[in-house]
C-alpha cells in the first residue's frame, strides 16, 4: 500500500470518528431537553423583586432560564428535568419566603 492509500484510509478514519462525535451530541442535547413551567408568584410586583426571583432560579442548578412579569407576577421557567424537579424549584421558592399563588402546568 502506498502513502498516498493510507493517508486517504486515515483521513476517512478522522472523518468517520468525527461523525460519531457530531451524531453523540445532537442525541445528548436531545436527551437534554429544557422543560417549560409557569407559575405565578404574589411577591414579584414590581422590579427589585422580580430580579430577586429571576435571580434565585437561575442560581439553581439545572434552571436555564426564569423570567418574570412584574405585571401580574408571572413566572416562565424552563429547565431540565434531569438535573431538577419542579417540586424542588416550588420548594426552593417557598423556602425564601415568597408566596405561590397559582401552578400552571404547561
Amino acid at each position: 500500500m502506498s502513502n498516498r492509500n493510507i493517508q486517504m484510509n486515515c483521513c476517512k478514519l478522522d472523518f468517520l470518528h468525527t461523525s460519531k462525535q457530531i451524531n453523540y451530541k445532537k442525541l445528548r442535547r436531545r436527551m437534554m431537553m429544557t422543560i417549560s413551567k409557569t407559575i405565578f408568584i404574589k411577591d414579584a410586583g414590581n422590579q427589585k423583586e422580580a430580579q430577586t426571583v429571576e435571580s434565585l432560579l437561575t442560581q439553581l442548578n439545572g434552571v436555564e432560564r426564569a423570567l418574570v412579569d412584574m405585571g401580574d407576577g408571572e413566572v416562565k421557567i424552563e429547565f431540565y428535568e434531569n438535573q431538577i424537579t419542579f417540586d424542588e424549584i416550588l420548594q426552593r421558592i417557598e423556602q425564601q419566603g415568597l408566596t405561590i399563588a397559582d401552578k400552571h402546568i404547561q
